[in-house]
């Protein structure tokens, strides 16, 4: 599986948080803002994101997603608004990270041609968006 492309200082200083790491396995940014609270784990070796979402006082996600990255992970700013947003492009959602055994290669871009854009925002308030 391809390497994950990020810039993890550029990721650390736009989420304002130092991550959790294993060996360099994966990185995992937990931050809190507006009453919510959101985990970002990026497994760099598999090009793996998993998102959760949740109210911060709350056990229960309001969104959870696992992604295969078959792009990039780049921070970039609204045009109109300048407000940085990190764009997380190519994924592919998947139930769970370990689903190629069953699937396939998800970076068969043949057998999966279609892929979406999460765009994440954190400032003044967590906010996700998933694009085409």
């Amino acid at each position: 599986m391809p390497q994950l492309q990020w810039n993890e200082l550029e990721l650390i200083e736009f989420l304002s948080v130092v991550p959790q790491t294993e060996d360099q396995v994966y990185h995992t940014f937990d931050l809190a803002r507006d009453g919510l609270r959101m985990l970002l784990t990026l497994r760099q070796f598999e090009s793996v994101l998993h998102l959760t979402i949740s109210y911060a006082d709350s056990k229960n996600d309001l969104l959870d997603l696992t992604a295969y990255i078959r792009g990039r992970v780049e921070l970039h700013r609204h045009v109109a608004t300048n407000v940085p947003f990190l764009r997380i492009s190519g994924c592919l959602i998947v139930p769970n990270r370990f689903i190629h055994t069953e699937m396939g290669n998800p970076f068969d871009t043949q057998k999966f041609p279609f892929g979406v854009d999460i765009h994440l925002w954190v400032d003044p308030k967590i906010r996700c968006c998933l694009t085409q």
